[in-house]
């Protein structure tokens, strides 16, 4: 049986985001920590110990060119851990 974890780290090294804004990198990368962290807080992955991922490979997402970069960091953040918590 698993135990909830009280502390999470999680390391990202790089999010690949092919013909993304590259201007709205920082609004994206806020709302991916954002957005981490409340899913996480709200479903965090049942563990008996540590795990490390090497790399995590969501495929071809699907978000409208005109999405806000809040809404790209959101999806990127549901991929995530939904990855993780399988």
């Amino acid at each position: 049986m698993g135990v909830k974890p009280t502390q999470i780290e999680l390391h990202i090294e790089e999010v690949v985001l092919t013909g993304a804004d590259p201007s709205a990198r920082y609004a994206v990368t806020e709302a991916l920590h954002s957005h981490l962290a409340a899913l996480f807080a709200s479903e965090p992955p049942s563990l008996t110990e540590s795990v490390a991922v090497d790399r995590l490979d969501m495929g071809n997402m699907r978000v409208p060119m005109q999405a806000a970069p809040q809404a790209l960091g959101a999806e990127i953040a549901r991929s995530v851990h939904s990855g993780i918590i399988k």
